[in-house]
């Protein structure tokens, strides 16, 4: 087998069993009660930044804003939420 840099010198089996004693709770939350929260906490609406991002990273600044939704979707779909709030002004 050969060695993964996150394991170090763990083989897959003793991983899994250091990973499982050491993650003591798992919970879900709704996207809408975490945002909610999120905008709660910082005191300011969330931006979802995922066409951006994907223009950014892809180097796609020619696009039309008309291939937003694309670009979003694409995001979406493969690997979930990029958000951006403001820190609260204290």
């Amino acid at each position: 087998m050969r060695p993964n840099a996150r394991r170090e010198d763990k083989t897959r089996q003793q991983w899994i069993e250091w990973a499982g004693n050491t993650i003591d709770s798992c919970f879900y939350r709704p996207r809408a009660y975490l945002f909610h929260m999120i905008e709660k906490t910082f005191r300011s609406p969330i931006d979802d930044i995922a066409a951006d991002y994907m223009r950014s990273r892809l180097r796609l600044g020619f696009l039309p804003e008309a291939a937003d939704r694309i670009l979003r979707f694409v995001y979406h779909a493969r690997a979930g939420q990029i958000i951006r709030t403001q820190k609260p002004n204290s």
